[in-house]
């Protein structure tokens, strides 16, 4: 049985940074009574730098919810086809040889399969967003508690 661990990445094209996102608390929130406290927290996430599926002056016009969520889902989907291709072609792999597919998700893209990708096959989601190494973790067969070899 093939194994393809050699996991593949999109990321959107808009980035800010942690020093955009400090100036933009500041020019946004200047009057705000927990400014400092606001400012420190983002310091201190150890988050250098964001991807996002907009630019930020339309992040901030904020629709709602469910239209923003909308969007998220169809640009989520929109990338899957290339990163699927992507990771089968690193495996030398074709659809057909795939017969259980790990997906680390925030969004349900369960109709956004690629061409050639429609024959059955399994899905383990891993959606534990604190834990974004589980993925990598699964391909090795390590544990949570086991040490990195």
């Amino acid at each position: 049985m093939a194994v393809l661990c050699k996991p593949a990445i999109a990321v959107p094209e808009y980035v800010i940074t942690q020093d955009d996102t400090l100036e933009l608390a500041r020019r946004l929130h200047k009057d705000h009574s927990q400014l400092r406290l606001v400012l420190r927290l983002i310091e201190h996430t150890g988050v250098r730098k964001r991807h996002l599926i907009q630019p930020i002056d339309k992040v901030l016009k904020h629709p709602g919810l469910d239209a923003r969520s909308a969007v998220y889902e169809e640009e989520s989907k929109a990338r899957v086809p290339a990163v699927v291709r992507q990771a089968l072609d690193q495996a030398e792999l074709e659809p057909q040889q795939i017969d259980l597919i790990v997906v680390r998700l925030l969004y349900r893209l369960h109709d956004a399969v690629p061409d050639g990708m429609a024959h059955q096959h399994s899905r383990l989601p891993v959606g534990d967003t604190a834990d974004a190494d589980s993925p990598t973790r699964l391909c090795r067969g390590r544990r949570r508690d086991q040490p990195r070899a």
